[in-house]
């Protein structure tokens, strides 16, 4: 793991990565459990043992993260974005399917899964989530929320608020938090809000061209075809004009997600430049074949 703003859920990465890795959702291996508490209005943290898979280093668009063997005494304000339909039944970083009713939520260090109560600065509001997945990866994001999550916080139109997040120890009494008077009524939206170019900028556009080879950007490199999967997805939210460019190449045991083919180098450098602006991070590496 549409946005609310062009986030990019969340998405909602182990093996081997790239220069420009993005190990993007230590998607775990083997059978997929359903996450407990699914189909209930109110989460309650539960000791679970860590994912063995989706809790080592990885490389996300040039930065590294190194996810909390705890989450004990963890607190972050920060901007919380959302994704819903879009990643409906695919697989998170713990090997689980997203549930966009679930009160789940995809964050950068947490450990997974572990718990945390997010709460709405503008309106007091807050809602217990469970970690289950990566993400989000733009600057200044903290969290990415469910759908379900989103609305008890009164965020889905808006597609992003402020938040405090502070992580939840199974068995210890929640903290308390001060609720402050809503200052906007409750609203309905559609779970896949729409992306926006930034700045109303029209993206590069792309001379019609087909094939294996030709100029690519390269995003990340994995030894876990899920991993891969879900970057491209997850990319295809956060830009989605790319998504017609997205495709994952197979390597030895490596799958390699990249956009392209393009016809030339210039072409691919700026599309490269562009998703270094948009996702606001070092310009993705271009590569030939």
């Amino acid at each position: 793991m549409p946005r609310h703003t062009p986030s990019i859920t969340a998405l909602r990465t182990a093996g081997c990565v790239s220069t420009l890795a993005v190990c993007l959702l230590l998607a775990a291996c083997g059978s997929t459990p359903r996450a407990p508490n699914a189909d209930s209005s109110e989460t309650v943290p539960q000791a679970e043992p860590l994912n063995p898979y989706a809790n080592r280093p990885y490389t996300v668009l040039g930065k590294n993260y190194t996810p909390l063997s705890s989450g004990s005494g963890y607190k972050a304000t920060g901007t919380a974005s959302w994704y819903g339909k879009q990643f409906h039944g695919k697989k998170t970083s713990s090997g689980e399917r997203f549930d966009m009713n679930a009160l789940s939520a995809a964050h950068t260090v947490l450990p997974i899964p572990s718990y945390a109560r997010v709460t709405n600065l503008a309106n007091g509001k807050s809602v217990v989530v469970r970690v289950n997945d990566r993400g989000p990866f733009h600057a200044g994001r903290i969290i990415d929320l469910s759908y379900a999550a989103a609305q008890k916080l009164d965020m889905t139109a808006s597609g992003m608020a402020q938040v405090q997040v502070e992580s939840l120890v199974a068995g210890a009494p929640l903290p308390t938090t001060t609720v402050a008077k809503s200052t906007s009524s409750s609203s309905s939206a559609s779970p896949s809000p729409a992306p926006s170019n930034i700045g109303g900028t029209p993206p590069p556009s792309f001379t019609p061209y087909s094939g294996d080879k030709g100029y690519f950007v390269q995003l990340g490199s994995f030894g876990n075809a899920d991993n891969a999967e879900t970057l491209r997805l997850h990319m295809a939210r956060e830009l989605e004009w790319l998504a017609p460019k997205l495709r994952i190449e197979n390597a030895a045991s490596n799958q390699r997600v990249q956009v392209g083919p393009f016809i030339n180098r210039t072409e691919a450098e700026a599309v490269a430049k562009r998703i270094g602006e948009e996702m606001d991070v070092a310009k993705p590496i271009v590569v030939s074949r």
